[in-house]
């Protein structure tokens, strides 16, 4: 204001500081609308859990189908925050609130705020001390675990166990933070119990402000974020007994395997076309609920429902199912495991290969590539080899591992489902394994 009075350059100065913010916020609220960059995350947990298990990343920057978080680009990150939530806050609030310009600034000053890392610690001590009772655990633990491990410990143990972990007590929040210990605590799920894996920073995870997350875009989320869909987690309890948290760990990843595959067919079917959102909702309600019966049916006992979807039993002694037979897509967990990795190669043909040395190449003899074992992988930007040996070995241990100069070469024991990839998926060819669909429910291997 002073600036302004003064009149002369400094009017001038003041005028362009305050056309160039204002031009700014207005091109991060229209990239907010057409979704490329993100704010908080919604006041509607239901949403919000839906659009987590997609890969959503709150405060970020979206290219292609990965967000970059920008919250810790001070004191950038601060204004693009507040232009993206005053462009989407308004989706979680009524006509009176969106009206309320003022109620908006504040909720999203208040929202960035609480994302700063070096603001984290007042915003636990205000939670704890308005609501003592969902939030003082949450405090302790945090004062106790950044006082017992340092942060350079912590992010070292983070980035050799990327999966998130389910804490509840201090002992746990300290051993979470421990490089080797954090792996011996069950992870944490998302809606539809699959783990939750931090995917790591541009650069070294060690020393990265930005992490990033990779856009699953799965057809059932988007369906049921479209329709307004509310999905709840399962309930801990069984009648009146507490389930443990192994056992609501194994619940919630039972439940998740018998749903969503009820799930697709439903939002894939003309049906779901049809319906009204109203009714999307109350079809959807209802196959949790038959799925979520399944599991605890399986896990714990109790009569089956008619028409129930049964765990499909082991195997005899002995004998084990592997590959896509056990149900197991490798190829696609190893999209979701190593995102931005480069899967360069995969099943082949020997008159492929002949190809590939006439033009200079030299695969072997009895490439694993010939029979969908193998895949050729390049490391993502920042990361190297050994890295991605140690995240394949972690999903795989009996992954065979051979470094090749710019790529790792993978052998699957037992899996042949490898599609053709790059220049061979351009010269036509097919793996006639590829998708072998897993047993049905209910059926098991024959021992002889």
């Amino acid at each position: 204001r002073a600036d302004w009075m003064a009149g002369g350059a400094r009017r001038d100065l003041a005028v362009s500081k305050m056309m160039l913010g204002t031009g700014l916020g207005m091109a991060v609220y229209e990239a907010a609308l057409a979704g490329n960059i993100t704010g908080s995350a919604p006041s509607d947990p239901a949403k919000a859990r839906l659009q987590y298990a997609d890969g959503w990343q709150p405060y970020s920057i979206r290219i292609g189908d990965t967000y970059y978080s920008y919250k810790r680009l001070d004191p950038l990150s601060t204004t693009l925050g507040v232009a993206a939530d005053l462009a989407t806050l308004p989706e979680g609030m009524s006509k009176r609130e969106q009206q309320d310009r003022v109620t908006l600034l504040v909720a999203s000053i208040m929202g960035n705020l609480a994302s700063k890392t070096w603001l984290s610690g007042i915003s636990d001590v205000v939670g704890a001390m308005t609501e003592p009772d969902q939030n003082a655990g949450r405090l302790v633990r945090r004062l106790a675990g950044s006082i017992a491990v340092p942060t350079g410990v912590a992010q070292v143990a983070r980035t050799i166990d990327p999966v998130a972990r389910d804490v509840d007590t201090v002992g746990e929040q300290i051993q979470s933070r421990i490089p080797g210990l954090s792996k011996n605590l069950l992870p944490k799920r998302n809606v539809w119990g699959d783990e939750v894996v931090n995917e790591g920073g541009v650069g070294p995870d060690i020393v990265s402000p930005i992490w990033q997350s990779r856009s699953k875009n799965d057809p059932v989320n988007r369906e049921l974020l479209k329709a307004g869909v509310s999905v709840g987690l399962p309930q801990r309890k069984i009648g009146d007994r507490e389930l443990t948290s192994t056992e609501y760990d194994g619940y919630q990843s039972t439940a998740g395997n018998i749903v969503m595959p009820k799930l697709r067919a439903l939002t894939g079917s003309p049906q779901w076309k049809a319906m009204d959102n109203e009714a999307k909702q109350d079809a959807v309600s209802k196959v949790l609920r038959e799925a979520r019966a399944d599991a605890r049916s399986n896990l714990f006992g109790g009569p089956p429902r008619k028409g129930a979807s049964r765990a499909v039993p082991p195997p005899p002694a002995g004998f084990v199912v592997e590959g896509d037979a056990g149900g197991r897509n490798v190829y696609a967990d190893l999209q979701k495991l190593l995102p931005n990795a480069q899967l360069t190669s995969g099943f082949r043909t020997p008159e492929y290969q002949a190809d590939m040395r006439r033009r200079g190449y030299r695969p072997a003899e009895d490439s694993r590539h010939l029979d969908g074992s193998s895949f050729d992988i390049v490391p993502p930007p920042g990361k190297s080899i050994a890295w991605v040996a140690q995240q394949v070995k972690r999903y795989d241990p009996r992954a065979r591992l051979l470094p090749e100069g710019d790529h790792l070469h993978v052998t699957f024991p037992g899996y042949y489902g490898a599609p053709a990839i790059g220049g061979a998926r351009k010269a036509g060819l097919r793996n006639p394994l590829q998708g072998m669909p897993p047993p049905p429910a209910g059926f098991s291997m024959d021992a002889r």
